[in-house]
């Protein structure tokens, strides 16, 4: 995760150094990607089972829908 972290941010820094891309076109392009992130992991929480949930941990109730 760190290495794909550290990849995104050196392509963005080396569009905007190479005068490809204006800065905030980079911005925007991480808050889309980490918004991206965001979605996939509240969903990730919601529908994954707790499977790897240590002894003692309760687990989350159940929601009627």
């Amino acid at each position: 995760c760190v290495a794909v972290a550290c990849w995104g941010l050196a392509v963005g820094a080396t569009r905007m150094f190479l005068g490809v891309h204006w800065c905030t076109d980079v911005i925007g392009g991480w808050l889309f990607a980490v918004g991206w992130l965001a979605v996939w992991a509240c969903v990730a929480a919601r529908w994954v089972p707790d499977a790897g949930a240590p002894d003692g941990v309760p687990e989350r109730p159940a929601t009627r829908s």
